[in-house]
């Protein structure tokens, strides 16, 4: 058989139109055209005055903005009229990094216990 040329289909005289689309309600009208951000940025002077804002600056430690640092715990000798000076018994600061270290993957196992069971 010889090869052929496939035939082109006839051309559309008339190509399909879409009709016009009738007018769409709104069906929600939104109370707070900026969203969160908005009220947030509208209402942030209202909310740092508040109470509860400020008793979070009561509670913050003064001393976590100048770099901290290891607690020191001394101790005093003196016994009756023999005083042998203050002793410095602090433990080395990884101590209280280990410390910190378990508790906090103390908390994340117990979180994890607590939402996924088991």
């Amino acid at each position: 058989m010889p090869d052929t040329p496939p035939e082109d289909p006839p051309e559309e005289v008339n190509p399909p139109t879409d009709p016009d689309m009738p007018e769409v309600p709104d069906f929600y009208e939104q109370k707070y055209p900026d969203g969160f951000a908005g009220v947030w940025n509208t209402r942030m002077t209202a909310i740092k005055a508040s109470p509860l804002f400020s008793l979070v600056d009561t509670l913050t430690p003064s001393s976590l903005g100048s770099g901290g640092g290891c607690p020191s715990f001394i101790l005093p000798v003196s016994i009756g009229q023999w005083n042998w000076g203050t002793h410095d018994i602090s433990p080395p600061c990884i101590v209280w990094d280990f410390g910190k270290l378990f508790l906090m993957l103390g908390a994340l196992l117990l979180a994890r216990a607590l939402i996924f069971g088991g």
